[in-house]
């Protein structure tokens, strides 16, 4: 065993953050990903411990399409751990992925998702340094060479306008009972079973908008949510 500075033990969130601030000098692959034996360079591999494709609870980005099913499959199982706590975007995103399936588009789409599901901890570098990388994100893009249309379903952090009256003391009391049970849910990696009050208390919401493209035809912009009526056998309908 080495001493702490040595090494350390983590996992692939917290490796994306080291590298957001250092840079790898050295990395050392054994058994089958030694460099005799992989075909896999050195960033490949990293994306691989980042679990960058799939495997984190937080993020992922990934390019697939519906006409490779068991990697479809993957994404729509990856994709579902990263909306927990958005609760527009855990109903809307399932749907628009069938809406893509079913229309049989096969054209790869590029996927990116990232959720903290943590808001106090992501405003905090807001606050402090104006960084908004930590805040939630999504992103769907799909592009289909036939139709010459591209379609991009975005979503943001958005702030209503009203000011936030209560302090963080008083919001975190308010939403889990006590710091003590904060810290228990940031622990136990719950806290994103209280992201919608937490979101409402600080007067924010992550709406989701699909934008379209097509050529030779004017550019448009949806918002999108799930109704629960006007579609037969009580199935959700867009409404835009």
């Amino acid at each position: 065993m080495g001493l702490f500075d040595d090494f350390e033990m983590g996992y692939p969130e917290k490796l994306t953050t080291i590298l957001t601030e250092w840079k790898v000098a050295e990395l050392l692959g054994y058994g089958r990903l030694a460099r005799n034996h992989s075909l896999l360079n050195e960033a490949d591999i990293l994306r691989l411990a980042q679990a960058v494709e799939g495997g984190s609870p937080i993020y992922i980005s990934k390019l697939c399409s519906p006409k490779h099913s068991a990697a479809w499959k993957q994404l729509q199982s990856d994709l579902k751990s990263t909306l927990r706590g958005m609760l527009e975007w855990e109903r809307v995103v399932p749907t628009f992925l069938e809406e893509i399936e079913s229309e049989n588009q096969t054209p790869p789409f590029q996927s990116t998702s990232s959720n903290p599901a943590n808001l106090l901890m992501s405003l905090y570098p807001v606050a402090s340094s104006g960084d908004l990388t930590k805040c939630a994100r999504l992103e769907i893009m799909l592009e289909d060479d036939g139709s010459k249309c591209v379609r991009v379903l975005v979503s943001l952090l958005a702030w209503n306008g009203k000011a936030v009256e209560q302090t963080p003391e008083q919001i975190v009391r308010s939403v889990y009972g006590s710091a003590d049970n904060w810290m228990a849910a940031q622990h136990f990696h719950e806290t994103h079973t209280y992201e919608a009050k937490m979101l409402a208390a600080h007067n924010l919401c992550a709406p989701l908008v699909e934008f379209r493209y097509a050529e030779n035809k004017a550019s448009s912009a949806s918002l999108l949510r799930r109704g629960s009526r006007g579609c037969p056998g009580n199935h959700s309908t867009w409404i835009r």
